[in-house]
């Protein structure tokens, strides 16, 4: 199972590939983080459950990352409109590269994406005058039971 880090690291990665981000200009950000730079990604952290039977059990890792956009002028419909069809085009071009990096199998922990799971919806808050669009995915993972021995 993949540590929280190497989450981050693959997504940071992705962000690089599909909005450009670099060390000059930061379009990756973790929850919380103040976004400073348009269009960004945000990756927050996840929940996790598990399940089991007598010799094995199974973890569920529910996450999500956000493709956001700013926009100043909030009445201006047309390019709210446009900010939406863009931030959900990189966000189902993201959604594209974790399919081929599942199914390439070159990054260990993609295997375990549920891509059959996945669901978005769209980001609006006028307040902070901030639109995009909210990728939800789950990671499932077996884990076997190794019995304790009195070594």
């Amino acid at each position: 199972m993949a540590k929280f880090s190497e989450i981050k690291n693959y997504f940071e990665g992705l962000a690089t590939d599909f909005l450009s981000h670099s060390v000059t200009k930061k379009c990756f950000f973790r929850e919380n983080e103040e976004l400073t730079n348009f269009p960004c990604m945000v990756v927050n952290y996840y929940s996790s459950n598990i399940s089991g039977e007598q010799d094995a059990y199974f973890e569920a890792r529910n996450f999500s990352f956000d493709i956001i956009d700013h926009l100043h002028d909030t009445e201006d419909d047309t390019r709210i409109d446009e900010i939406l069809d863009n931030t959900e085009t990189i966000a189902l071009n993201i959604l594209n590269q974790i399919y081929r990096d599942f199914l390439d199998r070159n990054i260990d922990f993609c295997v375990d994406f549920d891509l059959t799971s996945c669901s978005w919806n769209f980001i609006i808050d006028q307040e902070d005058h901030r639109y995009g669009c909210k990728v939800n995915l789950s990671m499932f993972v077996q884990h076997t039971i190794i019995p304790l021995t009195n070594d």
